[in-house]
């Protein structure tokens, strides 16, 4: 009778052993679970301020492309009034041309 109480205590052994086994690993499993969000919940915090600060460097260049169109277009409009010429400034053809002059023999 002895050696039948050795054998079910060494399987209740093995029967224990393998379920605290299986605890230990699922609590392992659980806490590299847990530091693999972590570093996701960060990665992504980092990601999102890094499009945030493009963004806004975007916008800032923006802004100053627009700020250096607007100075061309009034330096253009600027050129465009000046380099006008006026109806009055043209020199007005004579009313009748001599044959001689208009290449006709």
């Amino acid at each position: 009778m002895d050696w039948t109480l050795a054998l079910a205590a060494f399987v209740l052994g093995l029967v224990l052993g393998y379920v605290i086994h299986t605890l230990i690993v699922r609590d392992d499993t659980g806490k590299d679970q847990q530091k693999r969000a972590e570093q996701a919940v960060l990665e992504l915090s980092q990601y999102k301020q890094s499009v945030t600060d493009l963004h806004q460097e975007q916008g800032r260049e923006l802004a100053a492309l627009a700020a250096q169109l607007e100075k061309v277009n009034r330096q253009w409009h600027e050129a465009s009034d000046f380099l006008q010429i006026q109806e009055s400034d043209l020199p007005r053809p004579p009313a009748s041309l001599p044959d001689d002059e208009t290449g006709k023999a």
